[in-house]
């Protein structure tokens, strides 16, 4: 009798932790548990600089408001609607910046879509993070010549673009650096080197596009011999640009910072669009965003595991 209690005990219990670690896993799948939700998040402009003597000046510039431990509201959220890419819109953010940037870094945290089926075969993630003048990528996934598609970080001027070695990582947020200079050109993607070559700086005034392909499509040949467009998917965020090229302490810096990292270098910062929620800039030069066709998500938290 008393064994029989027992083992009635041990079912009925049994089947509460299962029921209790079935409910936790699906909490967990949809992103309830992830710490990160936890976090105090900000909005757009809860950090930002301070030009008392107006844009593009430099002194007595600072940083004022909630510039860390916190996290963004949301992200820039591409709708391109992958998998089915021939469906997609252009998207992006354009700024008329208005004066040449000779040195260059731009800064960009960007997440890619993993598992791309495209008319049958399997490719990679293709988009601008950051283009210039309509014309071409300065930082973007996915250009690798001579190679199969991939998410290869790339970045570069239309005479000289280097690409990393290996992808990017997809269905998870990674970081990209590039810094261009009429002698070198270096490419980081995590706060590590991943490509560097000879360099050419981009001359004449610059208008920025964040978040597609700078001639507005990316093409790709389907089946019946038609080109189709491809245009950038996923998440963008705090995208910076300076009038300088940033050391490899410096990107290292950036990236230990994470996703809502604060500029590092003030007085070289030329734009910052955080993308959290709106596309304005918070560099204290005025240089605010036209978005097309693109959307803010607070979702970004369930896919970013924090600085590595």
């Amino acid at each position: 009798m008393r064994l029989q209690s027992a083992f009635e005990y041990l079912m009925v219990w049994g089947w509460v932790v299962l029921i209790i670690a079935v409910v936790l896993v699906m909490l967990f799948e949809e992103g309830l548990l992830n710490p990160l939700n936890f976090y105090p998040t900000v909005y757009g402009g809860a950090c930002h600089v301070i030009r008392p003597d107006g844009p593009l000046t430099t002194q007595f510039i600072s940083l004022a408001g909630t510039c860390n431990a916190a996290l963004p509201q949301s992200v820039a959220d591409m709708p391109c609607a992958w998998p089915n890419l021939n469906v997609c819109n252009p998207n992006f953010m354009v700024s008329n910046l208005n004066n040449s940037i000779n040195p260059l870094t731009i800064s960009a945290w960007f997440w890619e879509p993993p598992n791309i089926v495209y008319d049958g075969q399997s490719v990679g993630y293709g988009g601008v993070i950051v283009g210039f003048n309509g014309v071409y990528p300065e930082l973007a996934v996915g250009y690798k010549s001579g190679s199969n598609p991939g998410s290869y970080l790339c970045g570069g001027t239309p005479s000289d673009i280097y690409c990393s070695s290996h992808n990017a990582t997809p269905g998870a947020w990674n970081y990209g650096v590039v810094t261009i200079s009429d002698s070198v050109i270096n490419v980081y993607m995590n706060g590590k080197l991943v490509a560097s070559g000879a360099g050419t700086a981009l001359t004449g005034d610059n208008t920025a596009y964040v978040g597609v392909n700078a001639s507005g499509c990316r093409c790709w040949e389907n089946s019946a011999g038609q080109y189709e467009p491809y245009y950038n998917s996923g998440y963008t965020a705090d995208v910076q640009i300076y009038n300088t090229t940033l050391s490899y302490g410096d990107v290292n810096a950036l990236f230990a910072e994470g996703i809502n990292g604060a500029p590092i270098n003030l007085n070289n910062l030329v734009a910052w669009w955080q993308l959290n929620g709106d596309y304005n800039d918070y560099s204290g030069n005025g240089y605010n965003g036209n978005a097309i066709n693109i959307s803010s998500t607070g979702s970004w938290k369930n896919t970013y595991v924090g600085k590595n």
